[in-house]
């Protein structure tokens, strides 16, 4: 299989919980929350120098995964010293095609 990369994107951590989760059979675990702040065009122009530009705003967005997802570096660590550690790291997503 080869895949082929289309884009990429960096997107800052600004928060991070872990939370206690049931799955479908009622399991325990532990999930992982993190905040991260997306550039988001809005429908509003402004003009500088005769040229429209768009505005642009700063939105907070989540995405939640299970802790085991994270590398073995994090299984002695407690959900405090995570959710520091991850705090104001980069959340990177790829956008890629498989074949």
């Amino acid at each position: 299989m080869e895949n082929i990369i289309l884009s990429t994107s960096t997107k800052p951590i600004v928060d991070c919980r872990v939370f206690n989760w049931k799955d479908k059979d009622w399991n325990p675990t532990k999930r992982v929350s993190v905040d991260y702040v997306v550039k988001r065009k809005t429908d509003k122009t402004y003009e500088k120098d005769w040229k429209t530009y768009d505005v642009w705003e700063s939105v907070v967005e989540f995405k939640i995964f299970d802790r085991s997802a994270l590398p073995v570096y994090f299984d002695k660590k407690s959900d405090t010293e995570i959710c520091q550690e991850l705090k104001w790291k980069s959340l990177i997503t790829e956008v890629k095609i498989w074949w």
